[in-house]
Formats: structure tokens, sequence, C-alpha cells
């Protein structure tokens, strides 16, 4: 796979994972979920990419786990009392 697919999928996850934190802020009920769905594939994604540009992976790859990890710690809601 040459460097241009790679561009365009990247493309594609990045304007997924726009779209997924849009609906986190503006509190969606499946915002959370698609969230840390997406983030997941840009994981899987960014780990494919690491042999082209492994000085931006890495670091791509750790805030994928972090954004992961906190969409999907068990969420409280402010509202009630």
């Amino acid at each position: 796979m040459g460097l241009t697919s790679w561009g365009v999928i990247h493309l594609v996850v990045g304007v997924a994972l726009v779209i997924a934190g849009l609906r986190v802020l503006t509190n969606k009920s499946w915002g959370r979920g698609a969230g840390a769905t997406v983030a997941g594939i840009s994981l899987i994604t960014q780990f494919m990419f690491v042999p082209y540009y492994p000085a931006w992976a890495i670091p791509m790859m750790t805030l994928d786990l972090v954004i992961v990890f906190a969409l999907t710690r068990l969420h409280i809601g402010t509202g009630g009392q």
C-alpha cells in the first residue's frame, strides 16, 4: 500500500474522529461509543503506519490509547440531585 493510500485512510479516520469528538462534546448518547471505536481504528492504522513515520505514529498511538481509556471509563452524569 502506497503513501497516498495511507493518506486517504488517515484523512477518513480523522474526519470520523472529529465527528465523534463533536458528538462527545455535545453529550450525545452514542458519542462515547463511536469515539472509542474510531480511536481504536485509528490506533490500528497508526500501528500499520509505524514503518513510514515512527516519530509521528508512536505518539499518535499513545494518544489513541488515552482516548480509548478516557471514553470507556464509567461515566456518571451530573444530573439528578
